[in-house]
């Protein structure tokens, strides 16, 4: 008897330190999990930032009436950073560095998004570029409606995409002064398109409507006085029609820019009169394999008219090649004529033969 209470005793002695130990685990589980929700992360960004980017290289060669020239160029450095802050929020910076008197890397574009009824609507806030004219090609060098009508500025932009039918309204404040005194006045701009599709056919078609097209980079310089400050007589609009047309592995742009009356003679003139500068884009692009490789062959014809003193060309006619190399990396080649104004009009340019070879890499 006295064998079995003292063994009783023993067990009971031994046991009292594992119940002690098994509740001080359990606290300290309980106590471990409340320390990860008060200091959970409000933001997980391995999941929800993006970025994606391309570099650029280029190499040309021009030849044209007394007057050679070739060279090689970092030509583009793109950083496009989005992070995904919640359902409907998103913030975008796209950092850009191109060839020219510029050669800092700048902030381009820089905006808030917010998306409301299943992304069908979307408004964005900030930097950025201006849904006036698509500016697609398929060409090393930019299309000359880009570089008459590209407009980069500070607005808020409300787009709508539906299954055929999508539209864009924005407005900002500009940039643009006119001599009457109403300085800086706000701007509005305006798309709407209409997408087909039949079999293999897709058709996107788009017009575009802006205030005043003095606020396109092309125009802002021009303007601009001894003090920096773009000063006109008065607006005058823009509009830009646009048709995207894909069969198979075939696809056509053609696009068109103008300004829809002519400009005040004391601020852009043409030959005696007011200037009424417009510019066009047409382009046909083929893409099939070879040896394995993706492989894109384009032509293009593109023109301006009443265009002299934003030193475009009268006409170019264009043809490229690019091959990928390896997946993210291609090669491009692009040969262009370009013809310039009459020298009645003031042309001191003469007509060139262009080129250029581009490595870009995307990652």
């Amino acid at each position: 008897m006295y064998t079995r209470l003292c063994t009783i005793a023993c067990f009971s002695i031994l046991s009292i330190p594992s119940i002690t130990l098994a509740e001080e685990l359990t606290l300290y589980d309980r106590i471990s999990e409340l320390e990860k929700i008060l200091h959970k992360p409000t933001h997980n960004f391995t999941n929800t930032l993006n970025i994606k980017g391309v570099v650029e290289l280029e190499a040309f060669s021009e030849n044209k009436s007394g007057n050679n020239d070739s060279d090689t160029r970092l030509a583009t450095v793109e950083v496009n950073i989005e992070a995904q802050i919640n359902p409907w929020t998103q913030a975008h910076i796209l950092l850009l560095h191109e060839d020219g008197e510029d050669q800092d890397l700048v902030i381009d574009e820089g905006f808030i998004a917010f998306s409301f009824n299943k992304n069908a609507i979307q408004v964005t806030a900030g930097k950025q570029v201006l849904p006036f004219a698509r500016f697609e090609s398929h060409m090393i060098s930019d299309p000359l409606t880009l570089e008459m009508a590209e407009t980069n500025d500070s607005a808020v932009v409300t787009r709508f995409d539906g299954d055929e039918l999508h539209a864009t309204i924005y407005f900002f404040k500009g940039d643009i002064q006119k001599v009457s005194g109403n300085k800086n006045a706000t701007q509005v701009g305006a798309h709407l398109g209409y997408v087909i599709n039949f079999n293999e056919l897709h058709i996107d078609f788009g017009v575009d409507y802006l205030n005043d097209l003095s606020e396109s980079e092309g125009f802002l310089g021009y303007f601009e006085n001894a003090d920096g400050d773009p000063i006109i007589q008065q607006n005058v609009p823009g509009v830009a029609v646009n048709t995207l047309i894909t069969m198979k592995d075939w696809h056509a742009i053609f696009e068109y820019v103008s300004a829809t009356r002519q400009y005040d003679s004391r601020d852009l003139v043409f030959a005696v009169d007011g200037a009424q500068p417009s510019s066009f884009n047409a382009e046909l692009s083929h893409n099939f394999v070879l040896s394995g490789k993706d492989v894109n062959l384009a032509f293009a014809i593109q023109g301006s008219n009443q265009a002299l003193n934003f030193k475009l060309p009268k006409q170019r006619e264009m043809v490229s090649a690019s091959y990928a190399l390896q997946p993210q990396t291609s090669l491009a080649v692009e040969y262009m004529h370009a013809s310039r104004y009459h020298p009645k009009h003031g042309a001191s340019d003469a007509s060139s033969n262009v080129v250029s070879l581009q490595l870009a890499a995307q990652f």
